[in-house]
């Protein structure tokens, strides 16, 4: 009897061995490529069970208020409308991630998506129709979609453009967002207006949901590519250039301050600025002094790879 039970014990033991080391294995591998469709990679995500509640009248408070919680090292998006600044705080998009705001009599959708670790603002206007999105459920390429309520067409986050239904292939227009630590944001725009905790859900916006996500080189969900140029995790700062991106690591430019080049025969500046601890980029004048500010989007590098396959990646000289 006691050789059976022991017996038992260590097939149970092994099985449990065995079964942990499989799920290590398909969470930490990064999923194959796949044949490069947009619809390949759409996936269903927890959030589908309507735990993440989109924010359709966000409130704001002082930054002295925000400072009671918000982490010095946690990072939002600054939206800048008409000289005023309005901060988005990470800590309460993870649970969002889709803000209807009204910003100075501009409409304004905010979004995060946290698998990709990517902030964007549009003006959420449709053929000069104000629009209302919400979160879908849906991700692709492990990037957030959201819906519009008028014809339920998805939006792809990274590309602020519809994939299916009554609206594919429109485009919302993109609005400067700024990636910024609370830390500096605060102390360049000591008046600005801060994203409240008052969002009507019931959360622990000191937590996030996905734990060491981030930290670890699991990447949730299939992608269309997967580009093995630099980790799938690597922070990078991709620069809009008319229909294409350039990619600049977060690592190297802060640590050069500066690069110029020609992208899509467009000359380029990328640089670090200290005072923001952001990125910042702007097309260059023929007398080579800085001209228009382009959109810099931060997030990881295996969704910009993904969404823009052979995407240019900046190297030093």
């Amino acid at each position: 009897m006691k050789r059976t039970t022991f017996y038992w014990t260590w097939i149970i033991l092994i099985s449990c061995v065995a079964g942990l080391c499989y799920a290590m294995y398909w969470f930490y591998r990064i999923p194959p490529a796949i044949e490069p469709m947009e619809g390949s990679a759409f996936a269903e995500s927890w959030s589908g069970n309507g735990s993440i509640l989109t924010v359709y009248t966000p409130a704001f408070e002082s930054v002295a208020a925000a400072d009671q919680y918000l982490n010095d090292n946690g990072l939002g998006l600054d939206v800048e409308i008409n000289g005023k600044h309005r901060f988005y705080p990470y800590q309460i998009l993870v649970w969002h991630e889709v803000i209807n705001d009204l910003f100075d009599d501009v409409p304004v959708l905010v979004t995060y998506s946290p698998l990709s670790d990517t902030g964007m603002a549009f003006e959420r206007t449709v053929d000069g129709e104000e629009m209302v999105f919400s979160v879908s459920g849906s991700l692709w390429n492990n990037i957030s979609i959201f819906v519009d309520a008028t014809s339920g067409s998805r939006w792809i986050q990274l590309y602020g453009r519809a994939a299916d239904g009554e609206f594919v292939g429109k485009e919302l227009r993109p609005i400067m967002a700024k990636t910024i630590s609370w830390s500096d944001w605060k102390a360049a725009y000591p008046h600005g207006d801060v994203l409240t905790r008052d969002t009507g859900a019931t959360r622990d916006y000191t937590r996030n949901p996905y734990g060491n996500y981030a930290a670890t080189p699991a990447v949730w969900y299939p992608l269309t590519s997967v580009d093995a140029r630099l980790d799938a995790k690597t922070v990078v700062y991709a620069v809009s250039v008319g229909n294409l991106r350039a990619a600049y690591p977060a690592d190297v430019i802060t640590s050069i301050g500066e690069a110029r080049e020609t992208v899509g025969g467009v000359p380029i500046e990328v640089t670090f600025d200290e005072a923001l601890g952001t990125v910042r980029a702007y097309r260059l004048e023929l007398d080579g002094n800085a001209g228009d500010e382009l959109v810099v989007t931060r997030g990881f590098w295996f969704a910009f790879a993904a969404a823009y396959p052979g995407i240019h990646l900046y190297e030093l000289p």
